[in-house]
């Protein structure tokens, strides 16, 4: 129980982090974009759902990028432990 309230807790830091980043970053595209992008429509869609889309998207990105470093972890723990020998890649297999 520990353990999920731990994981839960750092989560919710880490959406708490993320929402001041989210932000800038779409007041920035707001502030800076008009000469890149011509699109009203963007423009509109980005001011009117700012607080959504700054939910949505601190919500998404720690799940991303634990599933990133996972496997990243995963593949450079292959690379040490299997990679190299040919009998550890078939018992790898059966895991």
């Amino acid at each position: 129980m520990g353990t999920i309230i731990f994981i839960a807790l750092i989560y919710v830091v880490a959406v708490l982090l993320i929402r001041d980043v989210v932000k800038s970053d779409i007041r920035y595209y707001q502030h800076y974009s008009w000469g890149y992008i011509s699109s009203e429509t963007a423009h509109t869609f980005v001011s009117r759902n700012e607080k959504k889309i700054i939910n949505a998207f601190s919500l998404i990105f720690p799940i991303y990028f634990g599933y990133k470093f996972g496997c990243q972890c995963g593949i450079e723990l292959y690379k040490i432990l299997v990679d190299k020998n040919y009998e550890n890649r078939i018992i790898a297999w059966l895991f």
